[in-house]
């Protein structure tokens, strides 16, 4: 939408027609009331409508109606017209101050149909640019412009605004009051030869609006505030010489800047002691190391001379080479040609305001030769590789430190290869990391492990493979006398019929999560017929529940194993004799150090079937683990 004073435009994009032809556009003009003005019928490629002979500042709505062979579709939306310019303010007067001017101004004969709402007071800097304003509301016809730079030209105009437009009256031109300077600053008292000093300042950071004429400047002593020396200076000059100090006497030089208006304050030195002739500089030495480039950088340092304000160094050689330096610090180096048969002294002196100490003089050095050229780490070795784990497979490697090569090692890359050779991992490690695991591998598969140590000049060779293989997915069974020996410490059981359910604590298998829940397996066998129950998840309450097989009756073992095979906790249980029932009957027996399970204990026969038992579960178990120490 776009407004005049006398006219309203209003613009839109070409609807959807429903898919019926758009056959024209409807554009009424309404009165605030919704009362329709006129109409305008319009082409169907038409996208805005023009009204005209509308009264400026006043409210009217514009329907556009879009039309086909179905129907219309309405859009209405609400506009003013607007206002016309009103007439600029004129007699605009300024009584200034220092840093601040008093701006009053005729209020506008024309409003242009829309009451002035405010008034836009500017200065405008003569020298700079910049622009100071401030919005007073009407009907007031006075402002104050402050923070103004004293005794500088400023034009002033005021913009009377209706809300529509802001015309701004011809500019006036009125100048701020001058005020005295500031202080001058940096003000510095020195003497650099034996027979004069030195007063030296910058100009004040405001002239106060009129220029600076003079500066006064004053030497005294601090002790009794008579003056030593003092002047004045002017077309700009900021420094001064007069005759030598005393030694060892304090003095305070003070200036002040002074203009049309009048003598500002003063700016002032730190209290200043000539001092005698700098101490000798000591402990000086000398060092040199060969550069990779053919050249040699020799360093020197000493400790500072008091009164000291710059330093010669020389540098002499064995082989004629004299280089002198003057540093203002208290070391310096130089640049050479590298010789391993050249020697090196170093002589150093201060010079301060009044004169030069005593060289001093290092003893005799040689250069050092270049660092040897940094090369790749050494091939690293694989010490181990172990399987881990069993419901969640994986495998872990250990390693020494390999030879940096002359630079630190920053990393380490682990591989591991499947059978074909293909990359099924890769990592980067911390150089301080001397073993790595890969995890969540499949069970009972082999892999090759490789290890690659990397400084800033590259990387090595890799190490060579180490083969490693994932545990199958059943653990190993603990031996006879571990499962009988473990009680039932971590863990409580319940049986019945075929259902065992074992209440493990939390603190013996963990706190795992996954996904923000718990989860942690474990794994069941059953000693009186080495029966597995195989791995189960422990439920929320902490419960592992597993369905038991056809069981002798008698006292049996279960116990409970962790991912890595370890037991967590063993319990024994009762199945009652045939001639009670059939399966396994309710509750618990805590019994532990039984020499026997799943039979009657009193049985002779059933002492040598279960010794036979145990003795292969024995052999078995033992040949697994040597089959596994092969790996």
């Amino acid at each position: 939408m776009t407004a005049t004073p006398t006219s309203l435009m209003a613009n839109w994009s070409t609807p959807n027609s429903g898919g019926s032809p758009l056959l024209r556009y409807d554009a009424t003009l309404l009165d605030d009331s919704l009362q329709t003005i006129t109409t305008q019928t319009l082409d169907p490629s038409a996208t805005s409508v023009l009204f005209t002979g509308l009264t400026e500042v006043t409210s009217y709505y514009i329907r556009v109606s879009a039309v086909t062979a179905v129907g219309s579709a309405d859009s209405i939306q609400n506009w003013h017209t607007s206002a016309y310019s009103p007439d600029a303010v004129t007699n605009v007067q300024g009584t200034p101050d220092t840093t601040s001017i008093v701006v009053t101004w005729n209020a506008t004969t024309y409003d242009g149909g829309s009451p002035i709402i405010w008034y836009d007071v500017q200065a405008t800097n003569v020298e700079t640019g910049q622009v100071t304003s401030i919005n007073i509301n009407a009907p007031a016809l006075t402002a104050t412009i402050s923070g103004l730079t004293p005794g500088t030209a400023y034009l002033l105009s005021v913009g009377a605004s209706n809300g529509y437009h802001e015309p701004y009256s011809v500019p006036t031109m009125v100048s701020t009051s001058a005020v005295h300077p500031d202080q001058p600053t940096n003000v510095q008292l020195s003497q650099t030869d034996p027979t004069t000093a030195h007063v030296t300042w910058d100009a004040p950071a405001s002239s106060g609006g009129s220029p600076v004429t003079t500066y006064e400047w004053r030497v005294s002593l601090q002790a009794d505030s008579s003056t030593i020396a003092s002047g004045t200076v002017t077309d700009g000059t900021t420094s001064v010489d007069f005759p030598s100090l005393t030694y060892g006497l304090t003095y305070v030089a003070t200036v002040t800047a002074t203009n049309g208006v009048g003598t500002g304050p003063a700016g002032s030195t730190d209290p200043f002691v000539r001092s005698q002739l700098p101490d000798d500089p000591a402990q000086v030495t000398g060092s040199g190391v060969a550069n990779d480039d053919g050249t040699a950088t020799i360093s020197t340092s000493w400790d500072a001379s008091a009164g000291a304000t710059s330093y010669a160094a020389e540098l002499k050689g064995s082989d004629g080479t004299d280089i002198l330096e003057t540093p203002s610090t208290t070391t310096q180096s130089f640049t050479v040609s590298y010789d391993p048969t050249v020697t090196y002294t170093i002589s150093v002196m201060a010079f301060g305001d009044n004169g030069q100490s005593n060289p001093v003089t290092s003893g005799r050095f040689e250069v050092a030769p270049p660092p040897p050229v940094a090369q790749v780490p050494a091939t690293p070795t694989i010490d181990t590789g172990t399987a881990v784990g069993f419901h969640d497979p994986g495998v872990s490697i250990t390693w020494q430190n390999s030879s940096d090569g002359g630079s630190p090692i920053t990393g380490f890359v682990v591989n591991l290869f499947d059978a074909s050779g293909a990359v099924v991992w890769i990592d980067n490690v911390s150089p301080d990391s001397r073993s790595y695991s890969f995890t969540h591998l499949p069970t009972s598969t082999s892999y090759t492990a490789t290890l690659t140590a990397i400084n800033a000049v590259g990387s090595s060779a890799p190490s060579a493979g180490f083969a490693v293989a994932t545990n199958p997915l059943d653990p190993m069974a603990p031996l006879l006398q571990t499962v009988e020996n473990g009680g039932n410490s971590g863990m409580s059981l319940t049986v019945s019929g075929d259902t065992a359910v074992a209440h493990i604590n939390s603190d013996s298998v963990g706190a795992r999560t996954e996904g923000g829940v718990r989860s942690v397996w474990v794994y069941g066998i059953v000693y009186s017929t080495a029966s597995s129950l195989g791995w189960v998840q422990i439920d929320t309450d902490g419960n592992a529940t597993w369905t038991l097989p056809t069981l002798a009756a008698g006292v049996h073992h279960l116990a409970v194993l962790n991912d890595a095979g370890g037991i967590i906790a063993t319990a024994s249980f009762r199945v009652a004799g045939a001639t009670s029932g059939t399966g396994n009957t309710g509750g618990t027996d805590q019994t532990t150090g039984l020499a026997f399970t799943g039979t009657d204990p009193g049985s002779p026969l059933t002492l040598a079937v279960f010794a036979l038992v145990s003795g292969i579960a024995l052999v078995a178990v033992n040949r697994r683990r040597r089959m596994l120490a092969r790996r």
